[in-house]
């Protein structure tokens, strides 16, 4: 995900932020530690190597089998990898909290932008619905049907208008398939029906108009008062009493249509196509991300498998809780933003936001989870860590150099300070000799 290259002010309040491998300050402090630490090192040796006999060779005490071969060196060594692998361990521990937070700052965007793209969605075909309610033909069918001595509403001549308008206004929206009056009487028989079928907008004759009154929608919108609308659950379409094939997911958006009187009369109802939608927030999802929607069933409408959408409405059905079991880790238990998932692939970490068309009522409720694989966290962690291991790696090089080349110089200048002094004693003994 994304790194900051710099240390800010408050790094001492958040040592995440502090500790960035890739931060040039970093960078410097890694070096000036190194190097110090070499050159601090190499002179306690160097005291140390010049301790022992002068009759060593000077070439052969500097050479590096005697450096890496010397206690002293041992005994550093220990204490650097001991530092460096802490720094590593605390910066690997680091490093996955970083990516869970990228991660689930990634996920709570797009699963709350999911849900502005359903609540735009479902707004925009509220809105279409009161526009064609209010149209003047609406209320000339109203007054027809109140006014009629031989049946409850007479529509015959106005069926070919409400129709016309129904097909001039389907041809406007690319992703509504259907627009119907539908009786509020009776088995709830289809007044008018425009459908879309191969690209075109028809008109259903009255042969084909079909009874609605057991339908979900049906019963709930009838129930609504004036100016209330009702929304489905995304479902296939059914016809004739049989789902469609292929499955073609659909919303209907239903409202009541009342006498001046106060009596229902019946109800108006578009279907809208919710595959477009489900593509468009489907895009949303890059780099291994998943975006799952399931409706008030927990039935999956949008998964990264077609095959869980046609088993969730096959016979057998198949839920969210069929693929998925909760669980938890370190990080998600710490991070009130995130859910964890075991599933046939692992762990996912979920960001799950609610979507509820219908106020005091669960139908046609979404639960949207954007979702990531745990493992491609500690994955990405683990990618992070190993760079900074090389960057490591190629520091403890470097001050490995400047370690033995300091203790080199400073073992030459001590062994032969220690031989100048023998030979003055040497010399001085001598001449006290032949005195």
């Amino acid at each position: 995900m994304s790194r900051s290259w710099v240390i800010y002010a408050k790094a001492a309040n958040n040592a995440e932020k502090g500790l960035l491998s890739y931060s040039p300050v970093w960078f410097l402090f890694l070096f000036v530690l190194m190097t110090s630490l070499s050159y601090f090192i190499s002179v306690i040796l160097a005291t140390k190597y010049s301790q022992k006999p002068s009759t060593v060779d000077q070439q052969t005490n500097v050479s590096p089998s005697s450096f890496f071969s010397s206690r002293g060196f041992i005994n550093a060594s220990k204490g650097y990898f001991f530092i460096m692998l802490s720094i590593l361990a605390f910066s690997g521990y680091l490093y996955v909290e970083q990516e869970f937070n990228s991660v689930s700052s990634v996920l709570v965007d797009h699963a709350q932008y999911s849900k502005e793209l359903i609540d735009n969605h479902e707004q925009n075909y509220k809105e279409g619905l009161t526009f064609i309610k209010s149209t003047p033909i609406i209320k000339a069918v109203m007054n027809a049907g109140q006014t009629s001595s031989s049946l409850p509403f007479e529509l015959s001549r106005w069926k070919e208008v409400l129709a016309d308008i129904f097909k001039a206004y389907m041809q406007s929206q690319a992703e509504m398939s259907q627009i119907r009056l539908i009786s509020a009487e009776g088995q709830g028989k289809e007044l008018v029906r425009v459908e879309r079928k191969g690209g075109e907008v028809l008109i259903t004759s009255e042969d084909d108009l079909q009874n609605k009154g057991n339908r979900d929608y049906f019963v709930n919108t009838v129930n609504l008062h004036n100016g209330e609308i009702y929304t489905s659950s995304i479902e296939p379409n059914i016809e004739n009493g049989e789902m469609e094939l292929p499955i073609r997911l659909t919303r209907r958006y239903s409202t009541p249509l009342f006498y001046p009187n106060g009596a229902i009369f019946a109800i108006l109802v578009i279907n809208v196509e919710a595959q477009p939608l489900l593509q468009e927030i489907n895009r949303l999802s890059k780099n291994g991300e998943i975006i799952y929607i399931t409706n008030e069933q927990q039935k999956f409408i949008l998964a990264n498998l077609p095959s869980m959408v046609d088993d969730s409405f096959s016979e057998q059905g198949y839920l969210w809780g069929d693929a998925f079991k909760r669980t938890t880790n370190l990080f998600s238990a710490l991070n009130n933003s995130l859910t964890t998932w075991e599933g046939n692939k692992g762990s996912l970490l979920s960001a799950e936001t609610l979507v509820t068309p219908n106020p005091g009522d669960v139908t046609g409720k979404l639960t949207v989870r954007a979702t990531f694989s745990a493992a491609k966290v500690y994955q990405n962690a683990l990618l992070l860590l190993l760079k900074q291991m090389l960057i490591f790696l190629a520091f403890s090089i470097l001050a490995l150099m400047l370690f033995y080349y300091s203790w080199a110089n400073n073992t030459r200048m001590m062994i032969a300070s220690q031989v100048r002094k023998e030979l003055e004693a040497k010399n001085k003994k001598t001449i006290c000799l032949k005195v």
